[in-house]
């Protein structure tokens, strides 16, 4: 029984700058998210949920790096190179 699909993909250089800096970014804000999470826990014993949580990182540094823009151009190219269309 298969318990994943693995793709191997081979994105040209454009592709590759794009998934390094949708991974780049994706990085930090797993990071900041994980550390407040911790953060609160420690605090207060609780974790908050996750409207709380997009209320507080709507003001984060990582995330207004993040254009909307930008993450719907990676998340177009990503799908592009999944299906090796580009």
């Amino acid at each position: 029984m298969k318990l994943c699909i693995k793709y191997r993909i081979n994105p040209s250089e454009e592709q590759k700058k794009i998934l390094s800096e949708l991974s780049f970014f994706a990085t930090k804000l797993y990071n900041t998210d994980n550390y407040m999470r911790r953060d609160v826990w420690d605090k207060t014993g609780k974790i908050p949920n996750w409207y709380e949580q997009k209320k507080i990182l709507k003001e984060n540094h990582w995330f207004k790096l993040q254009f909307r823009e930008r993450v719907v151009i990676c998340h177009s190219a990503l799908i592009a190179i999944m299906r090796g269309k580009r």
